[in-house]
């Protein structure tokens, strides 16, 4: 299962036991989207947010196109999904509380 928010994506994984059918925990890993000073963009998965924080404080995150270790997390839009238009307000006409067809609409 994959959730994403704005400014990350989230995935869960089973974690397999030697038993087949078997589930004991989940995996949860967080994907960024990250730039390095030179303005190449990648992603990269982390075990969480600490994770990202460690890797960066340690200096172990680098850019894959330059090998930069000046990472930062890139700016995303956010995901917004198209909004539908409100239904149009009745116009008092008596076909219109019925679910007919409005006189006003043509």
């Amino acid at each position: 299962m994959v959730l994403t928010s704005g400014l990350f994506a989230i995935i869960i994984l089973p974690n397999r036991s030697t038993e087949p059918g078997f589930f004991r925990e989940s995996a949860v890993m967080i994907l960024y989207s990250l730039r390095c000073d030179c303005g190449h963009e990648f992603d990269q998965w982390f075990d969480n947010m600490a994770d990202y924080d460690s890797q960066k404080s340690g200096s172990a995150l680098s850019c894959p196109s330059c090998s930069g270790h000046r990472v930062d997390k890139a700016i995303m839009a956010p995901r917004v999904g198209k909004s539908q238009p409100a239904a149009p307000a009745p116009c008092g006409a008596p076909s219109c509380s019925g679910g007919g067809a409005c006189p006003m609409m043509g």
